[in-house]
C-alpha cells in the first residue's frame, strides 16, 4: 500500500483506465497490481510513503473501500496527511530531522486501517447493486472535495465539478452530501469564505479580498460574508 503526499505542484497518475490530477494539497492512497504512470506539471514536491502490504488490516478492506484505482482525499483531512506534511515541510526547509520518527510506520498502518474500514462501512450506505459502485461514489466525491478546495479562488459551478470526476450533478450532490453531511456548493463556498476572513484578518482590503477570492462584485462578496459569518467584511478585525 502507498501514500503519496503532493505539497507543491501538480502530478498526474494513470492506473489502469483512470487518470487521476493531484493537486497541491492532495493525497492518495493506492493499493494496487496495475501498471501506474505518473508525472509532473511545471515543479512539485511531495512525499511517498510504502507500506508493507502484509503489516496491518488495511489491504483486506482496501478493496471495499475503492482504492485499487486511487483513492484522493485532502491531506489536511487527515491526521496522516498533516503529519506527511509536516514532514515534507521540514524537508523542504532544510531544517529539522525530515527522517521518520521511531514508530511513525506503525502509526501509519494503524491510521490507514481506520480510513479504509471508514470508507468500506460509508460505500454500502451510499446505494448501488454493487458494493464496488457504493465505493466508486465515495472516490468520486472524496476527489471533488479536493477539486472544490484546490479552486477556492473562484467561482465553480456544479456542472464543473461533476465533469472533473465523471458523474452526473445529481449524483454528486447526492454522495457527496450523504459522505460529508453538505453540498459540494455549500463545502465550497465555506471554503471561500473562511479563506476570505483569513486575508482580510491579515490586513487585506475588502476590495482585494473580493478579487482575490473570485467573487463577482465586492457588494455581492459582502452579502455572501455577512450570512455567513454574521457581520459584513468591513467590520473584520485586521492584522490580528
Amino acid at each position: 500500500m502507498s501514500v503519496k503526499l503532493v505539497r507543491e505542484g501538480e502530478e498526474y497518475y494513470e492506473i489502469g483506465p483512470k487518470r487521476l490530477r493531484l493537486p497541491a494539497g492532495a493525497l492518495m492512497i493506492l493499493e494496487t497490481e496495475q501498471p501506474v504512470i505518473g508525472g509532473i506539471r511545471d515543479q512539485a514536491a511531495g512525499l511517498c510513503l510504502s507500506l508493507p502490504p502484509d503489516a496491518s488490516g488495511a489491504r483486506h478492506s482496501a478493496g471495499s473501500a475503492g482504492w485499487e484505482t486511487g483513492f484522493v482525499l485532502r491531506a489536511e483531512d487527515t491526521r496522516l496527511g498533516l503529519a506527511l506534511q509536516d514532514l515534507c515541510d521540514r524537508a523542504l526547509k532544510g531544517s529539522g530531522d525530515a527522517d521518520l520518527p521511531e514508530g511513525f510506520g506503525r502509526w501509519a498502518e494503524a491510521h490507514l486501517l481506520a480510513l479504509t474500514q471508514h470508507y468500506a462501512l460509508t460505500a454500502p450506505l451510499l446505494g448501488g447493486a454493487k458494493a464496488a459502485t457504493g465505493a466508486d461514489r465515495v472516490n468520486r466525491a472524496s476527489h471533488a472535495r479536493v477539486f472544490l478546495a484546490d479552486n477556492r479562488h473562484r467561482s465553480v459551478k456544479l456542472t464543473e465539478v461533476a465533469r472533473e470526476v465523471g458523474v452526473s450533478p445529481f449524483q454528486l450532490a447526492r454522495t457527496f452530501a450523504a459522505a460529508f453531511g453538505e453540498t459540494p456548493m455549500g463545502f465550497h463556498r465555506r471554503l471561500r469564505l473562511e479563506a476570505a476572513r483569513a486575508e482580510l484578518r491579515r490586513g487585506l482590503s475588502v476590495t482585494e479580498t473580493s478579487a482575490r477570492l473570485g467573487f463577482g462584485s465586492v457588494r455581492a462578496f459582502g452579502r455572501a460574508y455577512a450570512a455567513f459569518f454574521g457581520c459584513p467584511p468591513s467590520e473584520e478585525p485586521r492584522g490580528g
